[in-house]
């Protein structure tokens, strides 16, 4: 998922103009996953620059 706050292009009344996925992660997905007895991991709180690397490390 994005990491940060992102445009979603929407221009209609009542449609968000932004996500904000780091509230989303917070809120919403960490703890769904905490329920389901899974350990959440979000890459960029674990790793450093090479994100994708360590995902497809961990992935593998």
């Amino acid at each position: 998922m994005p990491f940060g706050t992102k445009p979603t292009g929407a221009t209609r009344e009542g449609v968000p103009t932004e996500v904000d996925f780091d509230a989303l992660w917070a809120q919403v997905y960490q703890p769904a996953i905490v329920a389901a007895g899974m350990i959440p991991v979000r890459a960029d709180e674990q790793y450093g620059s090479f994100i994708l690397h360590d995902m497809i490390a961990c992935l593998a």
